[in-house]
């Protein structure tokens, strides 16, 4: 579980950075952070093959716009989301298709709707606040 942890949360902030920061695109970034781990981690760990499917799911995250990922803590969260649901369903739906990118789009939408919602409250409490003074005030 640990490997898969590390594995995603490094794979998907390269990816990240090699999409904005080195500005390569999203689909250079991702493509090049599966290769490397493709032709890498089947050679250095026993369970390399595998390790390599978790780096490309995430990043498969990594490639997300920088309105939905607006820095490297958030994609931090979503590569290490992605490990997670990665790792409790390894079993489930394998073969069918799709499935990296989903766990991949999963993770970065649970990410950013926290923070939207956080964003709601704090504003909604900073309401609460502003009105509880002009209360106070009265």
């Amino acid at each position: 579980m640990l490997e898969i942890l590390i594995v995603s949360l490094v794979a998907g902030i390269l990816t990240f950075y090699i999409n904005h920061y080195l500005s390569k695109g999203p689909v250079f970034a991702s493509a090049t952070v599966a290769l490397i781990s493709g032709l890498i981690l089947p050679k250095v760990f026993d369970n390399g093959t595998m390790l390599a499917v978790v780096a490309t799911c995430a990043s498969y995250a990594g490639m997300s716009a920088k309105t939905r990922m607006t820095n490297f803590i958030e994609m931090g969260l979503a590569s290490l989301l992605s490990g997670f649901v990665f790792y409790i369903s390894q079993n489930a739906l394998v073969g069918h298709g799709g499935r990296l990118g989903t766990i991949a789009a999963i993770s970065v939408i649970t990410v950013w709707g926290a923070k939207q919602l956080l964003v709601l409250v704090q504003g909604y409490l900073k309401k609460s606040e502003t009105l509880e003074l002009n209360k106070q005030a009265n």
